[in-house]
């Protein structure tokens, strides 16, 4: 949008500070704690100032506030203030719609940290397995964060002057996941399995199970209960030259600025499911008959035991900015009510951006998550004009115009923006202002270079059958993750032949 915005940061700080600060809320929790550095020296030329900080922000939960730590907390009279179902297996043709808690939850053979036994009334669930989730949930990241930041200036002469200014951010933040579990064991029935040993309504033994579900706290698996771990980078620096020439005041600066980050985090896994519902029984009414671990469904983890149903999954990405700026503002000419002010600009830019799911997650490897690769670079252009017109004393108009280029695969080009204001002061007190702008979306990066993109579903896909085949006859990908691609063809309805498959399975 066209328009001009200027931050100016605190500069020529003469002397060096320390501050330190540390909270605590009325509960007890919530602790904050912070360490500040900051200084700097300056002369007749030159001008230095930094920052150090480090903070430290602990974790807050729904549990840490007596207020809302309990479904009990709910002010609604017509609330269900019951606790939740968290392990579930839901049956059908039967007297309640749960199953097993009565055999499997929190049993003397089969402890679990939270859960109890209890009776829900409403929708036939009956007897049930879970505990009061309330408590459970995140309401601010446990996060460290460490940066730096540092400005220099330096006079080479009365109108001329060199900057530099740069910062560094480093934060680590762990939250919780509670990963949610769901145990899709007939994908080809909707996730429908036969279960010979449950008791129906008509008093024999056998019925549909038509979903299974269980919460993890992440207590269960973790020492400080925060299941999601977050690490970000943040860096950024820019320097060049600036200054006055024939009453005019000009900059010239190149930019850097870079961001990283890594997302890990516990997520139920496709082996995991198969451990979990055993070998195929045989088909009741087109479903297949299972006879799962409940035992394992129901009971508690720890660290070592969570691999039985779940693993590490991470996401990473970066994106970046390369810029070389130039402006120049001052006083055009006089007017009546002033001088006409104006400022130009113009900005090359360079930039890119990466997100890379783990490959396990585009193998479709984890029950029910799937991800997206993004991966490309652009150049963008933008030039821009601003001027100030004084009209009175207490009025005057702002008018703007900004044209940006993107050189990447939208192909989009150029487009022109611009905006009108006016500026009514009547007194020191009292401003009043209005505008009329234009503005466009620019191409958006992350849709623009999407890649290989993971996906659940059964239609028979001609394009991806293509990629197959060309797969199978060349061993090229033609702009697919190979390996991805490969467990498509292999597990798709892409009306491959069984000879094909066979050879991607022993190439792949």
């Amino acid at each position: 949008m066209a328009g001009v915005v200027n931050i100016i940061t605190k500069k020529g700080i003469d002397g060096h500070f320390i501050d330190a600060k540390f909270g605590q809320d009325t509960y007890g929790k919530g602790d904050k704690k912070s360490l500040t550095f900051v200084g700097g020296t300056k002369s007749d030329k030159l001008t230095f100032d930094y920052a150090l900080e480090y903070k430290k922000e602990d974790a807050l939960l729904s549990g840490d506030r007596p207020f809302h730590d309990s479904v009990w907390d709910n002010p609604d009279p017509d609330a269900n203030k019951e606790v939740n179902r968290s392990i579930t297996v839901w049956a059908e043709n039967t007297e309640y719609r749960n199953q097993y808690s009565k055999q499997f939850c929190n049993t003397d053979d089969n402890p679990h940290p939270s859960a109890i036994q209890h009776f829900v009334s409403r929708n036939g669930y009956g007897p049930s397995c879970g505990w009061d989730e309330t408590g459970d949930k995140l309401l601010r990241n446990e996060s460290e964060t460490y940066s730096i930041y540092l400005n220099s200036e330096y006079a080479l002469s009365e109108s001329m002057s060199l900057f530099a200014n740069g910062f560094y951010i480093q934060q680590d933040k762990k939250g919780r996941r509670n990963p949610f579990l769901w145990g899709h064991l007939d994908s080809i029935h909707g996730g429908n399995f036969w279960d010979p040993d449950i008791e129906n309504k008509d008093g024999g033994y056998g019925a549909p199970v038509k979903y299974m579900w269980r919460v993890l706290s992440d207590d269960e698996y973790t020492d400080d209960g925060l299941g999601r771990i977050f690490n970000d980078e943040s860096l950024s620096f820019n320097f060049g030259l600036r200054g006055e020439v024939a009453g005019f005041y000009y900059s010239v600066g190149y930019s850097h600025a870079n961001y990283d980050f890594a997302d890990r985090y516990l997520s139920h896994t496709v082996e995991g499911n198969k451990r979990l519902k055993g070998p195929k029984l045989g088909e009741v009414d087109g479903m297949a008959v299972y006879r799962p671990n409940y035992k394992l469904w129901f009971g508690g983890v720890t660290a070592d035991s969570v691999s039985e149903l779940m693993d590490w999954s991470t996401y990473d990405g970066n994106s970046f900015n390369d810029t070389i700026t130039a402006d120049l503002s001052g006083d055009l000419f006089e007017l009546p009510a002033g001088p006409l002010q104006f400022s130009a600009y113009i900005e090359l830019m360079r930039e890119g951006t990466r997100a890379t799911p783990d490959s396990r997650i585009l193998n479709k490897q984890f029950v029910g998550l799937t991800g997206v690769v993004t991966d490309g670079e652009r150049d963008r252009y933008a030039a821009a004009f601003e001027f100030l017109v004084p009209i009175t004393q207490e009025l005057s108009a702002e008018a703007a115009v900004r044209y940006d280029y993107y050189d990447d695969a939208s192909q989009v080009g150029g487009a022109m923006t611009s905006q009108l204001g006016l500026t009514y002061k009547p007194t020191e007190q009292i401003v009043i202002r209005s505008a009329f702008g234009t503005t466009f979306r620019g191409p958006d990066m992350s849709s623009l270079y999407q890649g290989f993109s993971g996906n659940f579903g059964s239609s028979n896909d001609r394009i991806t059958a293509d990629a197959c085949r060309t797969l199978i006859n060349t061993q090229q990908a033609g702009g697919y993750n190979a390996q991805a691609l490969a467990h498509t063809c292999a597990t798709g309805d892409l009306d491959l032949t069984s000879n094909n498959i066979s050879r991607l399975k022993a190439d792949f």
